[in-house]
């Protein structure tokens, strides 16, 4: 049943409307009758009427400053004005706000049961709508996750148009923060190829483990984006903080989750990626480097990721690695060669240096501060690898030189 309201100072009208009604034989319900505008507002807030019908001339509050008030507490009402022809203004000025209908006085039956219908039929829509939107809405809250999920890794794969991208991120609510971004792209490495494992996991567990770790790392960049793609990838998405940050960004979480979780990853991460059209192309050439890498020797590959966690440390030696992978030195110095076409000290050179590059970006940081980040004991060491692989010295190259 729907509920309603009359409000007018005649009595005898008040309980004609009421009888009236009764007789249409309606899904209506009048639920109070008021003499005037002050005890129609109160009604209206302990009854919440979805039918009015207001009398445009009432003492204390009148009928237009009653639907003013009604329109502030109980917007979705249907009001339908009771006038006379002498009125007519007052009626004109009820229509510009917002009322569903008007009744001329002495109102006729077939004409209330009109305005009536059409009310309830009225109401009858908007509220099957309502119902509808708010379970689409449950749908969109309870599949949010997945529908994210969906769209992140159709977009990295470029099956969304440009302009289609921001209006399905804000439909989605995603948010990401203004100006460059980071994005690192994780890959879980086959578990045959861990030395000593003594846990065999579900590699769906696996990922969906990871991808939780990951989020967790990752709480105090925001706003964040972690997400896996149809590759089985875990992607992150995140605002570039400085070039230190930045830099030790991977190698912490490489550390992180293979403490927690006991198996190894591959992350590989771009700095400085220009809006929401330099993602896509980011992660395009994150995923060719990762891919890339399967071409090597699962031995090589335990290799570079071992060198690639650790080669920070200003004592890092082909022994150590070797030991950690379980091969002789000699037999993995011949594999490098073979798979990489360098050594050891070249490849672990290398990846110091370009480390070096990032950490050289950042004016804050002094090169002696840099040489020791990426593993060497003094600044003079430093230099003189990183001019013989870039061949000008980090000096030079922070006031604007530029290596291979």
């Amino acid at each position: 049943m729907w509920k309603m309201l009359i409000a007018d100072d005649e009595p005898k009208i008040r309980r004609g409307l009421a009888r009236l009604i009764d007789h249409l034989e309606i899904e209506v319900e009048v639920v109070g009758l008021a003499e005037d505008g002050e005890m129609a507002l109160e009604m209206v807030k302990e009854h919440s009427p979805q039918l009015m019908l207001v009398d445009i001339c009432m003492p204390f509050l009148n009928g237009l400053e009653l639907i003013q008030e009604v329109q502030n507490i109980n917007p979705d009402c249907f009001v339908v004005v009771i006038t006379g022809y002498d009125e007519f203004t007052y009626a004109q000025k009820a229509v510009k706000l917002g009322v569903f209908d008007y009744l001329l006085k002495p109102i006729v039956q077939e004409q209330l049961q009109s305005v009536l219908h059409k009310a309830i039929e009225q109401l009858t829509l908007r509220t099957t709508q309502k119902k509808y939107s708010e379970w689409t809405n449950e749908q969109l809250k309870k599949n949010l996750p997945l529908l994210r999920e969906r769209f992140l890794d159709e977009w990295m794969n470029g099956s969304i148009s440009k302009s289609d991208i921001q209006e399905q991120m804000d439909y989605l609510n995603i948010t990401l923060s203004e100006g460059n971004q980071g994005i690192m792209v994780i890959k879980l490495a086959e578990q045959s190829h861990l030395p000593g494992a003594d846990k065999t996991w579900e590699r769906k567990l696996a990922l969906f483990a990871l991808q939780n770790v990951i989020t967790d790392l990752l709480k105090s960049w925001q706003p964040c984006l972690v997400f896996r793609d149809r590759k089985d990838y875990i992607v992150a998405i995140l605002p570039n903080k400085s070039w230190s940050e930045w830099v030790e960004l991977p190698k912490m979480i490489s550390e992180k989750v293979e403490s927690i979780l006991e198996f190894p990853i591959v992350v590989e991460a771009k700095e400085s990626v220009g809006g929401l059209t330099g993602i896509c192309g980011a992660y395009e050439e994150l995923v060719r480097v990762i891919e890339n890498e399967q071409f090597n020797s699962p031995i090589v590959a335990l290799t570079k990721k071992y060198i690639d966690t650790h080669f920070h440390k200003i004592d890092l030696s082909l022994q150590e690695v070797s030991d950690a992978i379980g091969i002789s030195p000699a037999y993995l110095s011949r594999l490098l060669r073979q798979d990489l076409g360098a050594s050891f000290i070249d490849y672990l050179s290398q990846k110091r240096i370009q480390h070096a590059i990032k950490l050289l970006n950042d004016p804050t940081v002094k090169i002696y501060e840099v040489a020791e980040k990426v593993g060497y004991k003094g600044q003079h060491y430093f230099s003189t690898v990183f001019k013989k692989v870039l061949g000008l010295s980090p000096l030079e190259y922070r006031k604007g030189g530029k290596g291979h």
